[in-house]
């Protein structure tokens, strides 16, 4: 018999005893999938099987939108209250974010607003910053105001000029550069200019004015902040701190605080306005040539920096629409542009991040909290993307 018969029959062998061998087996795993099917208390016991859990603080969100005379939305403005219940962040949104989502269907917010109010309105904001808001309300020039009010003068540094006509015809328009402004002068900077001027600095001179009312806040009202604070249930969570900070996000270490949502929308802003106050924008990106075929007047937002900031400052507001897992990340200050693009990873994948905390300590390799040895398999390839990872217990 020669060299190569002798191999063939040696492997035909080892493939026959291999095979009796796995057959012999079925029955014994077949016993004991039935046993643990009959055993399982999964279907049973409430408590059983249960993973830990991370659970966030209430910081509810809310929608406020302003219309010019013509009733055209001219601006969009997010507000998050704080874990401890006063104070929080301001996040302007674009009135030109692009909410269709692909080159066939561009629209912006104004033209939800436009055919659909702000009911149509908070559910797109809602689709675009994956965050729920619990809140709204809408206002003319004079409302918007009567809104800012409280706060007057604004020391605002507006890009360009803001260009206006009063009732009696005469020229009110405010120069570009720094502007001491009351309130109508300030809700002029909301609203003048919609539809009309180029959305892209109309939005410069918004942030800026928010900038402006966060300076005119400061530390907020203790006598507003104490009434703020004693409304609060004895509902316990726990409480991961964050705010944003002239366009970077900073997260704190979880602490316990008692809060009880706002009643209304009027309540939510004074506890907002009863202690400090953060604000930025967002980034966008112009879309333009086979990516915007209308050639409508929109722009991209930047999902990823929009979860980074979110899930900052509101991870009890994230909603979840991905069929991927709810993940938090955390990472060290300073590796803002690592997070997003971890983020931009994280969201192809369809992945739900619901919160991130940029105070975390410096690791050598992702490390992944996974509970049990099937999921850190299927994590384990995720290792093509991060690199080499490691897993850790969670507590």
């Amino acid at each position: 018999m020669s060299a190569i018969a002798e191999r063939r029959r040696r492997r035909t062998l080892i493939m026959f005893l291999i095979t009796m061998l796995v057959l012999g087996a079925v029955p014994a795993l077949g016993y004991v999938g039935v046993n643990a099917v009959l055993n399982s208390t999964g279907g049973r016991s409430a408590d059983d099987g249960n993973l830990l859990v991370q659970r966030f603080p209430d910081t509810p969100a809310a929608l406020y939108v302003t219309v010019d005379e013509a009733g055209v939305l001219a601006s969009a403005t997010v507000f998050v209250l704080a874990p401890v219940g006063v104070g929080g962040s301001i996040i302007s949104v674009p009135v030109n974010a692009d909410v269709g989502f692909s080159p066939q269907a561009r629209q912006s917010l104004q033209d939800v607003y436009a055919e659909g109010g702000l009911e149509s309105t908070v559910l797109q904001v809602e689709s675009l910053l994956l965050v729920t808001m619990s809140y709204s309300a809408e206002a003319n020039v004079q409302q918007a105001a009567g809104f800012l009010v409280p706060f007057e003068p604004y020391a605002v540094d507006l890009a360009t000029d803001v260009v206006g006509t009063s009732a009696d015809g005469t020229d009110d328009s405010i120069p570009a550069g720094v502007s001491n402004l009351d309130a109508a002068g300030a809700a002029k900077v909301l609203t003048y200019g919609a539809g009309v001027a180029a959305e892209g600095t109309r939005t410069a001179n918004i942030e800026a004015l928010w900038t402006a009312l966060a300076v005119s806040v400061g530390a907020g009202n203790p006598v507003d902040q104490a009434r703020a604070v004693a409304t609060n249930s004895t509902v316990d969570s726990t409480v991961v701190s964050g705010s944003v900070v002239s366009g970077s996000v900073v997260s704190g270490s979880p602490t316990t605080a008692t809060q009880q949502r706002p009643d209304d929308f009027e309540q939510f802003v004074e506890r907002l306005f009863s202690a400090a106050v953060q604000t930025r924008g967002l980034s966008t990106a112009e879309l333009e040539g086979d990516q915007n075929p209308s050639g409508v007047d929109v722009v991209e937002v930047d999902r990823a920096e929009v979860v980074y900031v979110f899930a900052s400052i509101a991870p009890g507001s994230m909603s979840t629409p991905d069929v991927g897992p709810r993940l938090r990340i955390e990472a060290p200050a300073g590796y803002d542009v690592a997070v997003k693009e971890t983020l931009r990873v994280l969201l192809f994948l369809k992945a739900n991040v619901v919160s991130v905390d940029s105070t975390g300590e410096r690791q050598a390799d992702t490390v992944f909290y996974v509970p049990n040895d099937a999921d850190r398999v299927r994590v384990q390839t995720a290792d093509v993307i991060f690199d080499e990872v490691r897993f850790g217990e969670p507590v």
